[in-house]
Order: structure tokens, then C-alpha cells, then sequence
């Protein structure tokens, strides 16, 4: 069946950000006297709320959830600024090819509205996007669907007409939930992820060229 929308995830995938979300977290663990720092590999697509309410348990320090996650988020967007952080590398000749073939591309993120809008300014990709939804603008985060089948909603296709591309478990497992097939993206600085839910797996965003039927 033709391909009618190519949906990306935003962190791990449109730029390499899942060290500066570590290393926010740092940031915020020392700012709270969490002076080691743990690995936080398991926290790479897990809603930030949930992983903040696990490591105030797991630390003994009181806060917002909500808080922490805006420190976290204003933390990346500084170490993005001072270190130039550029696209991943390959996106933007992908965007450029999918804009010749006239495939649209969609975002589903489980960041939040704030968050995505900056990262993707920053980059100068965001009117790149036709379609742009946002964890905070859905009942459930990924791992569950809704952000996928928002996206499908406000394109009118079906699942079986997009691909998703996704470096973590839990955001192919969104993928996988909402029907629609995905591209598993094996980025290094993601760590160790299951990308069983994927039907193929790549090294390289420009090999997405090569898998869109």
C-alpha cells in the first residue's frame, strides 16, 4: 500500500538529545544533594512524570513532578544552544527526499508542547511538519497509542498508509499498538533498547529511503 505520511519521533531521532536529557538530570538530582549519578539508561521513552516520581522515591527528595520536568526541559534547551547541537545526521537530505516524493512527515512525541516547539525551531525544522502532536496534548504517553492515532486522526489515513520511525522501546511499542508499522533506529547514545515491535531496523535515517514502499 502507498505510503501517504511518515511519522517521527522527536528525542533520539530528529536530533541526538538523550545524552543532554541525562545529563539534565544530573543537573537536577545534584540540585536536589543527589550527588552520584545513577544510570538512567532505563529512562530513555518513559513519560518524564513517571520517571521524576520514581527517582524522588527512589532519592528521598521532595518536589513536582511538573517542576522537575520543566527544569529538565529548560536544561537541554541551554546545552543545545551552548553546544550548537545540529539535526541527526542524514535528516535533513531524508526531509529534503520525502518533500520531492511529496510524502508529508508528522511528529509524536512524548514531550510536551513547550518542549518540542523550541527543539524543533532551534533545528529550523518545524515547518518541516504538516502534523505535530505532543504528550501533553493526549490522555496516555507512549508506551500507549494515543499520540499515533491523534496523528492518524488529523491526517484521515489509516494505520496501514503511515510509518513510524522510533529509537526506543517504548515509543515502537506505541507504534506497534496503534497499528502502524515502524522503523526501529538503533542510535548509539540511546543505549540498549528492545525494537522488537519493529518490522526492520536501521543505523542510518537515510536508509528510511530504501523502505518506503
Amino acid at each position: 500500500m502507498e505510503t501517504k505520511l511518515i511519522i517521527f519521533d522527536m528525542d533520539g531521532v530528529l536530533a541526538d538529545t538523550e545524552p543532554l536529557h541525562r545529563n539534565s538530570k544530573y543537573k537536577i538530582l545534584e540540585r536536589f544533594g543527589v550527588h552520584e549519578k545513577p544510570d538512567l539508561s532505563w529512562t530513555v521513552g518513559i513519560p518524564n512524570k513517571e520517571i521524576w516520581e520514581r527517582l524522588m522515591s527512589q532519592y528521598g527528595f521532595q518536589s513536582d513532578a511538573a517542576t522537575c520536568e520543566q527544569m529538565q526541559y529548560d536544561g537541554i534547551l541551554e546545552e543545545m544552544a551552548e553546544i550548537h547541537l545540529p539535526p541527526s545526521q542524514g535528516l535533513i537530505p531524508l526531509l529534503d527526499w520525502m518533500e520531492e516524493q511529496k510524502i508529508p512527515v508528522a511528529i509524536a512525541s512524548s514531550s510536551n508542547r513547550y518542549f518540542v516547539d523550541r527543539v524543533t525551531e532551534f533545528l529550523g525544522i518545524k515547518h518541516r511538519f504538516r502534523w505535530i502532536v505532543c504528550g501533553d496534548e493526549v490522555a496516555r504517553k507512549k508506551p500507549d497509542p494515543d499520540a499515533y492515532q491523534k496523528v492518524l486522526q488529523l491526517a484521515g489515513i489509516t494505520p496501514n498508509q503511515a510509518i513510524a520511525i522510533e529509537d526506543s522501546h517504548s515509543g515502537s511499542k506505541a507504534a506497534f499498538r496503534a497499528g502502524i508499522p515502524c522503523i526501529g533506529y538503533q542510535n548509539p547514545t540511546s543505549g540498549e533498547q528492545d525494537l522488537s515491535c519493529c518490522t526492520t531496523l536501521i543505523q542510518h535515517l537515510e536508509q528510511v529511503k530504501d523502505l518506503i514502499p
